[in-house]
């Protein structure tokens, strides 16, 4: 793993990060073990990292949560089929207590081990996932069979409209529907002043350092559409 969150009851905020193309034998770019873990994820990109369990995350750590906001995740793969133990290119959990998984106003698109079904974006044994006000793109984008609770839940499958997606350009372009449908309420504020200014009440900068939001609403994924 590039990252590894250990030990008991830590509180984690990985923001404005971009982890690429990693490759491990078993448990993803970011591994969660031990316990009493609260891990937030905000404004970052994840994208071609794989592993045999997960592409992304891995999380085995007991009593904990992890929260993704705002951020997006990309072509993450994992190694092993599902009926091999595999599943779960964005999100592999495997905690006898369960894990509490949140995705919100984020972009999940070509995961897992074909990308084709639900549970090769995510793979949670015996935890609740809620996945909500998310773009959740499979093979067959905008055929109205969006996963994890569908429409009802604020999610979409439309193609996302990236500036370059195989170029690794995961700006929104100006026509693009995602564009200010993200839900406000899981906007991640600055609490520990990572940009330095003294206010802790903003909502944390985009991948690109820009603000967060602007024109009508939030903008799913990483990036927040600016025109400039």
């Amino acid at each position: 793993a590039t990252v590894r969150i250990d030990g008991q009851n830590n509180e984690a905020l990985i923001a404005g990060s971009q982890f690429e193309g990693n490759i491990v034998s078993e448990r993803g770019a970011v591994r969660i073990s031990g316990s009493g873990h609260e891990v937030i994820v905000a404004n970052s990109l994840f994208v071609d990292n794989v592993g045999g369990l997960a592409g992304a995350f891995y999380v085995n750590a007991t009593d904990s949560s992890l929260s993704i906001f705002s951020s997006t995740l990309a072509r993450n793969l994992t190694t092993r089929r599902l009926f091999d133990n595999g599943g779960g290119g964005v999100v592999r959990a495997q905690s006898p207590t369960g894990v509490q998984l949140l995705v919100s106003n984020s972009i999940l698109v070509g995961n897992g081990y074909n990308g084709a079904f639900e549970d090769s974006h995510v793979r949670n044994d015996l935890g609740t996932t809620t996945v909500r006000n998310s773009d959740i793109v499979d093979f067959n984008a905008g055929d109205g069979n969006i996963l994890f609770g569908g429409a009802a839940n604020g999610n979409t499958d439309a193609k996302p409209v990236f500036v370059d997606y195989f170029g690794n350009d995961f700006h929104l372009k100006e026509i693009s529907p995602l564009r200010d449908i993200g839900n406000l309420a899981d906007v991640v504020l600055d609490e520990f002043d990572l940009d330095g200014d003294l206010d802790t009440m903003e909502p944390l900068s985009d991948l690109g350092g820009l603000d967060r939001v602007f024109g009508a609403g939030l903008d799913l994924g990483a990036y927040e559409f600016i025109l400039v």
